[in-house]
């Protein structure tokens, strides 16, 4: 490599002194030796103490501490799951709820919950129907809060779908996220440029 020539045989190379090292670490004459040595280093391990050491028994040890934290782990999902659902009651259709508003996607003057009626309910899961058109989306019943009085009913909901996004700006006072405002560079007196 780079204009060298090497021995396929035996490696020449220097030490920091510039002695060259003719015999690499197991060379075939080192071989013996290393045998040798391997087999001392055997045998100290069979007079140990440490040889007695029993794989079997750890391996069936680690199993069955596996087996227990599965079982505790389904255990405690269990319980989790009957805790949420005590927590919160299944809901019935025509009841309305409350499904509350990421500030991102509140207009800044906007209302904090979105008004919607449950329109079907399957398997935990619930469609709901605003005064501006259906929700696409399904919702679990974490995410909705009953309300205590009915502000919509089913046949008040519009056979259309429409967004999430789209239907909290309908709903809003203001309207959608952003204002308006005048684009003069002094004072406005004719409030004609608004954007």
């Amino acid at each position: 490599m780079f204009g060298k020539d090497y021995d396929d045989e035996r490696e020449v190379s220097d030490d920091s002194n510039g002695n060259e090292l003719n015999q690499p670490e197991f060379a075939s004459e080192n071989l013996e030796q290393v045998y040798k040595k391997s087999a001392e280093i055997g045998d100290k391990d069979e007079n140990s103490d440490d040889s007695g050491f029993n794989f079997a028994a750890q391996d069936a040890e680690i199993l069955a501490e596996r087996d227990s934290a599965r079982s505790s782990l389904i255990k405690q999902a269990d319980k989790m799951l009957q805790a949420s659902k005590e927590r919160f009651q299944p809901l019935d259709v025509g009841k309305n709820v409350r499904i509350p508003i990421n500030p991102v996607d509140r207009p800044k003057i906007g209302h904090r919950n979105l008004l919607g009626v449950v329109t079907e309910a399957i398997d935990g899961l619930y469609t709901i129907g605003t005064a501006n058109g259906t929700l696409p989306q399904k919702f679990s019943r974490n995410q909705l809060y009953p309300c205590e009085t009915n502000f919509l009913v089913i046949a008040d909901v519009p056979e259309c779908s429409t967004s999430f996004r789209a239907a909290i700006g309908d709903s809003s006072i203001h309207g959608k996220q952003g204002h308006k405002h005048c684009l003069c560079a002094g004072k406005c007196s004719s409030n004609r440029s608004l954007l």
